[in-house]
C-alpha cells in the first residue's frame, strides 16, 4: 500500500497546482505498489496516469486554468460533428415530446435546482436501426449549446481484467469536467444481460462498472445511451437511466420528408426515378443512402 506520507505530498501537490510535482509522486506511489507485490494495482495506476494526467512539459502554473487539466479527451472518445436542430429531425409525436420536456428542463435548469431537483441528464435511446437516435443526439447538443462525443468500444474494450472498468470511469469522469453529450451508441455490445451470479466474467464486470458509474456519476452535460435491441439489456442497467425514449421505425411520410430535406441541403431536385427508390427505404439511413446515390451520380455527369 502507498505510505500516508507519499499520498498527503501528492494532494499538497494536486492542492498547489504543482502538476509536475504531482507527477512524479504518482509514479512514486505506482513504484511502491510494484515492489510491494501488487502488480495488478501497479499497473492500473500507471495507466490512469498515462491516460489522463498532466504531463511534465505542462506550461506553468497560471497558463493553464485547472479545469483544462482534467478535461483532457480520452483516447476512446470521437467527437462528432454537429447536427440539425431538433425541430428538423423526423420524430414521432409522443418523442418529440419527451424530447422537448428534456431540452426545457436543462434550458431552465437553474428553476429545478432552486427547488432540491435536476434535470433528467440520463437519457436511454431505443428502437430499430437506422430511425434517427444518434442523429437526435447530435441535434440536442446542438440544441444545448454542447459538443458530443461517442465512445469508442474498440478502444474501450481492453484486454486485461480490470482494463475496461478503467477506461469507464475515465469517461464519466471526463462527462463531469467538462459539459457535453456522452453517447454510449450501441450500448448492448457492452450492456447484455449478466451471466449466473456465482460466474461473473469480464462483460459482467463491465456491466456492473457501468451500473456504479451511472450511479455516481454527476455528468455536467447529459448521458445517452442507444441500443437497437433492448430486449438484450441488463434490466439493473436500464433501471439506471432517468428517461427512456422510444425510436419508433419511420413511416413513408417521414422517410420522404426527411429525403427532401437532405436533397435540399445538398442543392438537388429529387427525380422520380429517386423517388420511386425511396419507396423501398424503411429507415433514415437508408434513405439518405438512396440521396447520397443520386448526389454522385450528378457530380460524375459533369466530368
Amino acid at each position: 500500500m502507498a505510505r500516508i506520507s507519499h499520498l498527503t505530498r501528492l494532494f499538497q501537490a494536486v492542492s498547489a497546482g504543482d502538476w509536475g510535482q504531482a507527477r512524479v509522486l504518482a509514479k512514486t506511489i505506482a513504484d511502491a505498489e510494484d515492489k510491494a507485490g501488487h502488480h495488478g494495482a501497479a499497473a492500473a495506476l500507471r495507466g490512469a496516469l498515462t491516460s489522463t494526467g498532466p504531463k511534465l512539459d505542462d506550461p506553468p502554473e497560471g497558463t493553464k486554468s485547472i479545469a483544462s487539466l482534467f478535461t483532457s479527451q480520452p483516447d476512446v472518445l470521437t467527437l462528432l460533428p454537429p447536427a440539425a436542430q431538433l425541430a428538423d429531425v423526423e420524430l414521432s409525436k409522443a418523442t418529440r415530446q419527451s424530447l422537448n420536456e428534456v431540452l426545457k428542463e436543462h434550458q431552465h435548469r437553474h428553476v429545478l435546482i432552486s427547488h432540491g431537483l435536476r434535470p433528467r441528464n440520463r437519457l436511454f435511446f431505443h428502437g430499430p436501426p437506422g430511425c434517427g437516435k444518434t442523429m437526435t443526439a447530435r441535434a440536442l447538443g446542438n440544441e444545448l449549446g454542447l459538443q458530443v462525443y461517442v465512445i469508442r468500444f474498440d478502444t474501450l474494450v481492453g484486454s486485461y481484467l480490470g482494463q475496461t472498468s478503467l477506461r469507464i470511469r475515465e469517461v464519466f469522469q471526463f462527462a463531469e469536467a467538462k459539459p457535453c453529450v456522452l453517447l454510449i451508441d450501441e450500448i448492448d455490445a457492452v450492456g447484455r444481460r449478466r451471466g449466473k451470479l456465482t460466474d461473473v466474467t469480464e462483460l459482467d464486470r463491465v456491466v456492473i462498472s457501468l451500473m456504479q458509474q451511472l450511479d455516481l456519476a454527476n455528468p455536467s452535460g447529459v448521458i445517452i445511451a442507444a441500443s437497437n435491441i433492448p430486449n438484450e439489456l441488463d434490466t439493473a442497467l436500464l433501471r439506471r437511466f432517468d428517461l427512456a425514449i422510444e425510436f419508433p421505425a419511420p413511416t413513408p411520410s417521414q422517410i420522404r420528408t426527411y429525403a427532401r430535406r437532405e436533397a435540399i441541403k445538398r442543392g438537388l431536385t429529387l427525380t422520380n426515378n429517386t423517388q420511386r427508390k425511396l419507396t423501398t427505404a424503411k429507415t433514415f439511413a437508408e434513405a439518405e443512402q438512396v440521396v447520397e446515390m443520386e448526389h454522385r451520380r450528378i457530380l460524375l455527369q459533369k466530368v
